[in-house]
């Protein structure tokens, strides 16, 4: 059985002989049961040039195929272990030599937040880089490429008997072997590994199901299930073989979720169960977080009695969770509270200060800070949100104290005039030029219509009304005509201005969501300048706690965060087009003659029309049955990565001169924008009274406090904004309350001159107001100058 492609080196007449005298299944069995077999082999290969395992492996499966269907199940046993056997002791690199695919294969480093499937290896690699492999030749190769057939995929699979069906302990341990062996053969073939599981995801209904009932009927799951640590069942040997189940299930999972839609999962046929996914994110994400948290088992090498590595495991079930709470952060499914861990071995405070630690730290702390960080990138939202809010403030203000920018009096590096008629091009004239430089202070000066400038000395404040009136002028024309009917929030000449400008630079989702303009005029240097510029500027807004009213769709959210877009997030951009595809994916009948689709996309742009091909020559090629899934995402590829690709990296390069990318990717889309705008929640009087400062000779029991409270409390809830934004800047109150404002809210006693209005000092939060002593003049003092609109002019 040692000698290469034997079926190919003797006579027809001498293989049928040999066919049907040769007792496959004695062999069979001998091999499985007789590891002295494999070292006296091992020893042979020494002398050889050829590898006597992948001679052995290519012959039992020739002589095989014809006998399949009449092995016993004892026999069926038997061969899945000895093709278990032959196949891990092949270099991991061997089997991609075959197709053509031989290449330099380096180790898989953990891909935070990405849905690509990408190869993840389980099989220990002592060093980065494996040779290449030599040659095989054309006959064995053949009979190599029987392995991965999917009549031969089927005969085993099928071995494990169905979905539903009794699982009997002789069942459970051969479906523990069948499991092991598919595994050790996507590791392996790498580079067929994502044919192999769609093959087994979509050929063969009912695996998963059958996987996901084995796996949570084992010793392995209950063990996780009751909060063992991941040391025991990792160093246990009772429960190595059980591993091989839940891991080829998770592999099929992730595999699942990048080709399901959400109205998939969750329709009334889902795969899985969604109390099963509950359960299933539920258990893997403490396991998960136990492994980040204890790393120092993450560096042994495998898992007792097993070839999976404990790096592997942990990859591919970060993978798991991190998708599975995408997908719950587009359609709630999990109970409240369900991604936070249950009593983490820490607390909060602590876990803040140690993402804090220094990597060139050398004290004992050391290792749960880096513990931390790993948690950190990977599965954020185990974490509070308003932890994570903290550490990200956290880390800007270490990121100030490091260049120098903590003195908040500190002379600007900048002063810069701007005309409240033109916002967007006196900041791009003068500040696009400073890049990160941005994070500096910078002294604005407004100059109104009437061409005066603008009483009031910039201490941060007026700058903090130029962020917004910038963000708001250049991304948000179309979002302000409903706006403009509020003087409130905005100065009149800048909603004017807004109006007026049209830059093309971003367009809005039906929900009214913005995302860089696909149209080629946003393509064009000059454009990609501004809003490489305007990444900066949200940037900056983001460096200094400014909140902006402003929405991002959130397939552009996405993009901050280092991931592509995919199906499920094309309903947000292109509702119509969804339908459209998720009818084309489950129709029936003939997609070529019925539909006549072609790999292309019409497209019309200055009254010019263009056909863009997705694929080379994709006019040319008709949509089918065969290949209308890769249509399917080809086309939700484009629409909403490709054509949007470059306006994005230009503004996220802006963003990045002042944020770190590693600083925002601890929230999901739907967060980053909290941390951008706000919770759009009405005004929380209590906090604010709570954290509000007297000055002047005012004090909480001061008759005009009084009144001034008694006033608010009646105030619309626009109105109430109106007020925080004319005091702060920012109308809508700060992410964690008032606690965090910096400096804090306070009122001072502008003196006895009652015929004055209110005013404001936003560089330090400070209201100014008279001692009024009739409530009716408060009220319509107080009024009069929120809903002004002057911008400083009343400073």
């Amino acid at each position: 059985m040692t000698v290469e492609a034997l079926p190919n080196r003797i006579s027809i007449d001498a293989l049928m002989y040999l066919s049907q005298h040769i007792n496959l299944e004695d062999i069979i069995a001998q091999m499985a049961d007789n590891d002295d077999i494999y070292s006296a082999i091992e020893k042979e290969k020494r002398s050889q040039q050829a590898d006597p395992f992948a001679a052995i492996l290519g012959n039992i499966l020739a002589f095989a195929q014809a006998k399949l269907s009449s092995f016993s199940e004892t026999t069926m046993a038997a061969y899945v272990q000895v093709l278990l056997t032959l196949t891990s002791r092949l270099p991991s690199h061997f089997f991609n030599s075959l197709n053509g695919k031989n290449h330099t294969r380096r180790s898989i480093p953990v891909v935070v937040g990405s849905d690509d499937e990408g190869d993840m290896d389980f099989v220990h690699t002592p060093s980065s880089t494996t040779p290449t492999a030599p040659p095989v030749s054309p006959h064995l190769a053949k009979w190599l490429n029987v392995l991965i057939k999917p009549s031969h995929f089927e005969a085993v699979v099928r071995s494990c008997g169905i979905a539903g069906s009794e699982v009997t302990p002789a069942v459970l341990q051969h479906t523990e072997r069948v499991a092991s062996f598919l595994l050790t053969v996507m590791s392996k073939w790498s580079s067929e590994k994502m044919d192999i599981a769609t093959s087994l995801l979509f050929k063969f209904d009912g695996l998963l199901k059958r996987l996901w009932h084995i796996a949570r009927q084992s010793a392995l799951w209950a063990a996780f299930a009751s909060g063992q640590p991941a040391e025991k069942t990792i160093t246990d040997a009772r429960f190595g073989s059980q591993w091989a189940v839940l891991v080829l299930f998770c592999e099929l999972f992730v595999r699942l979720l990048t080709t399901l839609a959400d109205d998939e999962l969750f329709g009334k046929r889902p795969p899985i169960p969604v109390e099963a996914l509950v359960e299933l994110s539920q258990t893997l994400k403490a396991v998960t977080f136990d492994l980040y948290w204890n790393d120092k088992l993450v560096s042994q090498a495998f898992i007792l009695r097993t070839n999976l590595s404990c790096s592997y495991v942990l990859e591919l079930f970060t993978k798991v969770v991190q998708q599975t709470h995408a997908r719950d952060s587009r359609r709630s499914f999990c109970p409240e509270n369900h991604w936070l861990i249950i009593d983490p071995p820490f607390d909060y405070a602590m876990f803040a200060a140690l993402t804090l630690q220094s990597p060139e730290d050398k004290s004992g702390k050391q290792s749960r800070a880096r513990s931390c960080r790993a948690i950190l990138n990977a599965i954020p939202f185990v974490i509070p949100f308003e932890t994570r809010v903290t550490i990200f403030r956290a880390w800007i203000r270490a990121d100030r104290r490091q260049n120098g920018l903590d003195g908040h009096w500190a002379a600007p590096i900048a002063k810069v005039t701007v005309r409240r008629q033109s916002v967007f091009e006196d900041g791009f004239t003068h500040l696009n030029a400073l890049g990160a430089e941005l994070k500096d202070r910078i002294a604005i000066e407004f100059v109104s219509e009437q061409g005066l400038v603008e009483a009031g000395i910039d201490g941060g404040g007026v700058f903090k009304e130029f962020l917004t009136a910038y963000v708001v002028s250049t991304v948000m024309p179309c979002l302000l005509c409903d706006l403009a009917k509020s003087s409130s929030i905005y100065p009149p000449s800048l909603s004017k201005q807004a109006f007026d400008m049209n830059y093309g630079l971003f367009r809005e989702t039906g929900d009214h969501l913005l995302f860089p303009s696909p149209h080629s005029y946003a393509t064009q240097d000059m454009q990609l300048h501004h809003l490489e510029f305007l990444g900066r500027i949200v940037g900056k807004a983001l460096y200094e706690n400014v909140l902006m009213d402003v929405s991002f769709a959130i397939f552009f959210l996405a993009k901050w965060l280092g991931q592509r877009s995919y199906l499920d997030d094309l309903p947000s951009l292109d509702p119509a087009l969804y339908q459209g595809l998720m009818f084309l994916k489950h129709y029936d009948g003939d997609v070529e003659g019925d539909l006549g689709l072609s790999f292309s996309i019409d497209d019309a742009e200055f009254g010019l029309a263009r056909t863009i091909d997705l694929i080379p020559n994709g006019a040319s090629v008709a949509v089918t049955k065969e290949n209308r899934i890769q249509y399917i995402y080809l086309m939700a590829n484009y629409k909403l990565n490709t054509q949007i690709q470059r306006q994005c990296q230009a503004f996220f390069s802006g963003l990045s001169d002042l944020i770190d990318p590693e600083w925002i990717r601890i929230f999901n889309q739907q967060e980053l924008q909290m941390v951008l705008g706000g919770v759009a929640s009405p005004l929380d009087l209590i906090d604010l009274k709570k954290h509000t400062t007297y000055s002047g000779g005012f004090d909480s029991d001061h008759p005009t406090i009084i009144d001034f409270w008694s006033v608010v409390e009646e105030l619309a809830d626009d109105e109430k904004s109106s007020l925080i934004k004319f005091v702060t800047s920012c109308a809508r109150p700060p992410l964690l309350g008032f606690g965090e404002l910096e400096p804090g809210f306070s009122i001072r006693n502008a003196g006895g001159d009652i015929q004055r209005l209110p005013t404001s000092a936003t560089c330090v939060n400070l209201l100014k107001m008279p001692a009024y002593t009739d409530r009716s003049m408060l009220r319509s003092k107080l009024l009069y100058a929120i809903n002004a609109g002057a911008g400083f002019e009343l400073s």
